[in-house]
């Protein structure tokens, strides 16, 4: 019993001591750091955004999934595709990725290219954070070197982004079994 109880102390002078060293040792981080990163774990939950984009006057509808599909070669691989409404299709087979196609992707929201983006500039930059109004509703922009991030206020779940003049929005979609199944066979 006493062994046990000197473990405990043991252990909890351990954590008290790293949590000391932590916070002594250790900035907090900036306001528009956590939002973005948090708006990153948004991402990173879901498989199946809906944008809507503005190029020239016109709103440009796309759909853009994460999953599995079939490839050339008959074995299943991962990646993402991005439908848009006036029929074009971009697909992101690494390391193929173009400039263009990497835009269109992450001007979509697809949550497999923009997430890994945001949470890794969000950790080895300072990011900026201000209030503006997307869809006539309040957000936060997060400033991410040449994309913005649109958010919500409250919850920093992803609403749009803005890169290279263009602004569209996104929605995050909940993925059920039958419309992976229905997605991934093209169907």
């Amino acid at each position: 019993m006493r062994t046990v109880a000197i473990a405990g102390l043991v252990a909890a002078a351990t954590v008290a001591a790293g949590w000391g060293l932590q916070s002594v040792g250790l900035p907090q981080a900036a306001r528009g750091n956590e939002a973005a990163v948090r708006a990153a774990e948004w991402l990173m939950r879901f498989r199946l955004t809906s944008s809507s984009v503005q190029i020239g006057g016109r709103v440009l509808r796309g759909r853009c999934y994460h999953g599995w599909f079939d490839a050339r070669s008959g074995r299943d691989q991962r990646g993402t595709v991005l439908e848009l409404g006036n029929g074009l299709t971009v697909r992101d087979v690494r390391p193929r990725l173009t400039a263009a196609a990497l835009t269109a992707l992450e001007l979509a929201g697809c949550t497999d290219v923009l997430g890994p983006r945001v949470a890794s500039y969000a950790v080895g930059n300072t990011v900026l954070l201000r209030r503006t109004r997307v869809s006539d509703r309040p957000a936060l922009a997060i400033r991410l070197h040449r994309l913005t991030l649109f958010v919500s206020p409250r919850t920093d779940r992803p609403l749009g982004v803005q890169l290279d003049g263009m602004r569209s929005t996104i929605e995050l979609t909940h993925m059920t079994p039958s419309l992976a199944r229905r997605l991934e066979t093209g169907a």
